[in-house]
């Protein structure tokens, strides 16, 4: 046997002498629970690799959380936007310029889902609808979901109270929510990056108070389902 191929069976031999994640929390019964039809779903506003940059601390945790899941080897979806243009740092003599590249997600890896999502909202008064597009790539057992459109914009544009990052959230949430039921997809465990995704737990608690037609009901379940990762305080 050749050395590598030694190495290789001692790797292996190790691998399977180590608990698995669920052993080493004690919760061995949650292998039935996260299948990958009823993943852990992750809903944040960036994240860090996968062909998408982020912008901070949020889109780290994101992205390490997303690799643990797959070193784990647990059922697991990420849904984020893709958004349309990314800055760029420059210099321009001694001073500092911020420039706004385009982007494409087939330009990064990412696939077309085989279905859109429209999100409705209401503009100057009036009711309106968005096709939003869906994209996404395959990491091991993970599923990264990008949802996006052609003027969805730049990560954080505009301030947190303006219409246009509220138009994103809801596109996430929203939009993200209706993907996961056309995939068959009924996640197990909802966690919310910050309080921007909260629309994500609203569009759960929408479909499961009309399914029970008790709100109070329909609010425990989702509050049973859901994990809320809080960061920087922010009015």
């Amino acid at each position: 046997m050749s050395l590598e191929k030694s190495l290789l069976s001692e790797l292996k031999i190790e691998r399977e002498k180590t608990p698995s994640f669920f052993e080493r929390i004690g919760k061995l019964e949650l292998k039935e629970v996260l299948t990958p039809k009823t993943p852990w779903a992750y809903f944040t506003m960036e994240i860090y690799g996968s062909g998408i940059r982020g912008g901070g601390g949020l889109g780290i945790l994101a992205a390490d959380t997303l690799e643990i899941k797959k070193k784990e080897g647990i059922p697991s979806i990420f849904i984020t936007p893709f958004y349309t243009q990314e800055r760029a740092q420059g210099f321009k003599g001694f001073e500092q310029q911020i420039k706004f590249a385009k982007v494409r997600p087939e330009k990064r890896g990412f696939k077309p889902a085989d279905s859109s999502v429209i999100v409705r909202e209401i503009v100057n008064g009036k009711p309106d609808s968005t096709e939003l597009k869906v994209y996404q790539k395959q990491e091991g057992c993970v599923t990264l979901l990008a949802i996006t459109e052609e003027n969805f914009g730049v990560l954080y544009q505009g301030e947190n109270n303006s219409d246009h990052r509220l138009y994103q959230e809801i596109a996430l949430g929203f939009g993200g929510w209706q993907v996961m039921k056309k995939m068959g997809v009924e996640p197990s465990v909802r966690q919310l990056n910050e309080a921007a995704t909260v629309f994500s737990a609203l569009a759960c608690l929408d479909e499961k108070a009309r399914e029970t037609e008790d709100f109070e009901q329909a609010l425990r379940a989702v509050k049973d389902g859901t994990i809320y990762t809080n960061h920087t305080l922010v009015q």
